[in-house]
Protein backbone atom coordinates (compact mmCIF):
# COMPACT_ATOMS: atom_id res chain seq x y z
CA UNK A 1 0.00 0.00 0.00
CA UNK A 2 1.93 3.06 -1.17
CA UNK A 3 -0.32 5.48 0.71
CA UNK A 4 0.40 3.88 4.15
CA UNK A 5 3.83 2.72 2.87
CA UNK A 6 3.44 -0.73 4.02
CA UNK A 7 3.40 -4.21 2.79
CA UNK A 8 1.87 -7.27 4.56
CA UNK A 9 4.64 -10.37 4.29
CA UNK A 10 3.33 -13.79 4.09
CA UNK A 11 6.10 -15.91 5.90
CA UNK A 12 6.19 -19.80 6.07
CA UNK A 13 7.56 -19.86 10.08
CA UNK A 14 5.75 -21.18 12.73
CA UNK A 15 6.33 -19.73 16.11
CA UNK A 16 4.40 -19.09 19.09
CA UNK A 17 5.12 -15.47 19.26
CA UNK A 18 3.43 -12.31 17.82
CA UNK A 19 2.49 -9.03 18.01
CA UNK A 20 -1.07 -7.78 18.73
CA UNK A 21 -2.47 -4.54 17.99
CA UNK A 22 -3.39 -1.79 21.18
CA UNK A 23 -6.96 -0.59 19.31
CA UNK A 24 -7.10 2.77 21.97
CA UNK A 25 -6.72 6.36 21.08
CA UNK A 26 -3.38 7.53 20.99
CA UNK A 27 -2.66 9.79 23.66
CA UNK A 28 -0.05 12.97 23.75
CA UNK A 29 3.01 12.05 25.76
CA UNK A 30 2.53 8.41 25.46
CA UNK A 31 5.63 6.18 25.97
CA UNK A 32 6.65 4.62 22.49
CA UNK A 33 9.57 2.01 21.90
CA UNK A 34 10.66 1.22 17.93
CA UNK A 35 12.20 -1.95 17.89
CA UNK A 36 14.34 -3.09 14.23
CA UNK A 37 17.52 -3.32 12.98
CA UNK A 38 18.78 -0.49 11.82
CA UNK A 39 21.90 -0.47 9.58
CA UNK A 40 23.79 1.65 12.04
CA UNK A 41 24.68 -1.08 14.40
CA UNK A 42 26.32 -2.66 11.48
CA UNK A 43 28.25 0.16 11.03
CA UNK A 44 28.72 1.05 14.81
CA UNK A 45 29.85 -2.54 15.32
CA UNK A 46 32.05 -2.72 11.65
CA UNK A 47 29.76 -6.14 10.98
CA UNK A 48 26.89 -7.40 9.80
CA UNK A 49 24.79 -8.18 13.35
CA UNK A 50 21.59 -9.63 13.81
CA UNK A 51 20.68 -7.65 17.33
CA UNK A 52 17.53 -6.18 17.76
CA UNK A 53 17.87 -2.58 18.78
CA UNK A 54 15.18 -0.87 20.97
CA UNK A 55 14.76 2.80 21.41
CA UNK A 56 12.13 4.77 23.61
CA UNK A 57 10.09 7.87 22.81
CA UNK A 58 6.72 9.61 23.49
CA UNK A 59 3.76 10.21 20.78
CA UNK A 60 4.86 14.22 20.22
CA UNK A 61 1.44 15.17 18.57
CA UNK A 62 -2.06 13.57 18.56
CA UNK A 63 -3.12 15.09 14.74
CA UNK A 64 -2.93 12.83 11.93
CA UNK A 65 -0.11 14.06 9.27
CA UNK A 66 -0.82 12.98 5.73
CA UNK A 67 -3.74 10.85 6.28
CA UNK A 68 -2.29 8.28 7.96
CA UNK A 69 0.53 9.34 10.36
CA UNK A 70 1.75 10.81 13.91
CA UNK A 71 4.57 12.73 14.84
CA UNK A 72 7.42 10.76 17.56
CA UNK A 73 10.21 11.58 19.39
CA UNK A 74 11.55 8.04 19.10
CA UNK A 75 14.69 7.84 17.56
CA UNK A 76 15.18 5.37 13.99
CA UNK A 77 17.63 5.28 11.97
CA UNK A 78 17.66 3.53 7.90
CA UNK A 79 16.57 0.16 8.49
CA UNK A 80 13.88 0.83 11.33
CA UNK A 81 10.91 1.60 8.92
CA UNK A 82 8.42 -0.92 8.39
CA UNK A 83 9.01 -2.21 12.34
CA UNK A 84 6.71 -1.98 14.90
CA UNK A 85 6.19 0.84 17.27
CA UNK A 86 5.09 -1.05 21.08
CA UNK A 87 3.70 1.05 23.46
CA UNK A 88 3.84 0.18 27.18
CA UNK A 89 1.73 -2.85 27.63
CA UNK A 90 3.81 -4.57 24.51
CA UNK A 91 0.96 -3.72 22.19
CA UNK A 92 1.60 -2.59 18.73
CA UNK A 93 0.69 1.09 18.72
CA UNK A 94 2.38 1.80 14.79
CA UNK A 95 4.95 0.64 12.47
CA UNK A 96 7.82 3.09 11.96
CA UNK A 97 7.25 5.20 8.54
CA UNK A 98 10.58 7.70 8.22
CA UNK A 99 12.65 10.07 9.86
CA UNK A 100 13.34 14.22 10.14
CA UNK A 101 16.23 15.83 10.11
CA UNK A 102 15.27 18.29 12.44
CA UNK A 103 18.62 20.32 12.40
CA UNK A 104 17.94 20.48 8.86
CA UNK A 105 14.88 21.55 8.64
CA UNK A 106 16.54 24.61 11.06
CA UNK A 107 18.84 25.16 9.18
CA UNK A 108 16.61 25.84 6.03
CA UNK A 109 14.24 28.02 7.61
CA UNK A 110 17.16 30.01 8.97
CA UNK A 111 18.41 30.56 5.55
CA UNK A 112 14.54 31.42 4.34
CA UNK A 113 14.50 34.13 7.20
CA UNK A 114 17.78 35.48 6.14
CA UNK A 115 16.57 35.64 2.07
CA UNK A 116 13.49 37.36 3.09
CA UNK A 117 14.51 39.81 5.92
CA UNK A 118 18.22 40.06 3.93
CA UNK A 119 20.28 40.17 7.39
CA UNK A 120 23.00 37.57 8.30
CA UNK A 121 21.30 36.88 11.83
CA UNK A 122 22.58 33.98 14.08
CA UNK A 123 20.52 30.95 13.21
CA UNK A 124 16.81 31.54 14.39
CA UNK A 125 16.38 28.27 16.25
CA UNK A 126 18.55 25.77 17.49
CA UNK A 127 17.25 22.08 18.68
CA UNK A 128 18.57 18.46 19.55
CA UNK A 129 15.16 17.31 18.63
CA UNK A 130 14.52 13.76 17.15
CA UNK A 131 11.11 13.68 15.20
CA UNK A 132 9.69 11.18 13.37
CA UNK A 133 6.89 9.72 11.92
CA UNK A 134 5.12 6.06 11.93
CA UNK A 135 1.94 5.17 10.79
CA UNK A 136 -1.28 4.90 13.29
CA UNK A 137 -1.80 1.45 14.26
CA UNK A 138 -5.69 2.23 13.95
CA UNK A 139 -4.57 2.77 10.58
CA UNK A 140 -2.96 -0.40 9.92
CA UNK A 141 -5.52 -2.16 11.36
CA UNK A 142 -8.59 -0.50 9.20
CA UNK A 143 -6.12 -1.26 6.03
CA UNK A 144 -5.93 -4.76 7.27
CA UNK A 145 -9.42 -5.06 7.33
CA UNK A 146 -9.87 -3.93 3.51
CA UNK A 147 -7.99 -6.73 2.58
CA UNK A 148 -9.13 -10.41 2.59
CA UNK A 149 -6.47 -11.13 5.32
CA UNK A 150 -7.91 -12.96 8.52
CA UNK A 151 -6.09 -13.19 11.43
CA UNK A 152 -6.52 -12.53 15.23
CA UNK A 153 -4.43 -8.94 16.04
CA UNK A 154 -6.86 -7.37 18.64
CA UNK A 155 -4.59 -7.29 22.12
CA UNK A 156 -5.75 -6.70 25.58
CA UNK A 157 -4.10 -3.95 27.76
CA UNK A 158 -2.87 -5.86 30.82
CA UNK A 159 0.12 -4.75 32.76
CA UNK A 160 2.40 -1.76 32.01
CA UNK A 161 5.61 -2.99 31.12
CA UNK A 162 8.99 -1.66 32.04
CA UNK A 163 11.52 -0.94 28.78
CA UNK A 164 13.34 -4.58 29.38
CA UNK A 165 10.25 -6.38 29.29
CA UNK A 166 9.44 -4.71 26.16
CA UNK A 167 12.74 -5.40 24.95
CA UNK A 168 12.02 -9.07 25.62
CA UNK A 169 9.18 -9.40 23.67
CA UNK A 170 10.61 -7.56 20.80
CA UNK A 171 13.39 -10.06 20.73
CA UNK A 172 10.80 -12.92 20.45
CA UNK A 173 8.77 -10.84 17.77
CA UNK A 174 10.50 -8.84 15.57
CA UNK A 175 12.71 -9.57 12.54
CA UNK A 176 15.22 -8.38 10.23
CA UNK A 177 13.50 -7.94 6.49
CA UNK A 178 15.95 -7.59 3.51
CA UNK A 179 14.45 -6.26 0.06
CA UNK A 180 16.20 -7.11 -2.57
CA UNK A 181 15.33 -5.86 -6.37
Amino acid sequence: NKKMDSAILKVNASTPFYLKFDSNDHKLGEDLYAAGYPITTDLIFKKPTNNITLSKGILANTEIIHSNFLLITVPIASGNSGGPVLGKYGLIRGQITAGFNVDKMVKNFDKFIQNKSGSNSAQTLQTNITMNLMISSIKLKKWINSTNITFQYDGKRENKLDSDEIGEIATHTVSAVSCFK
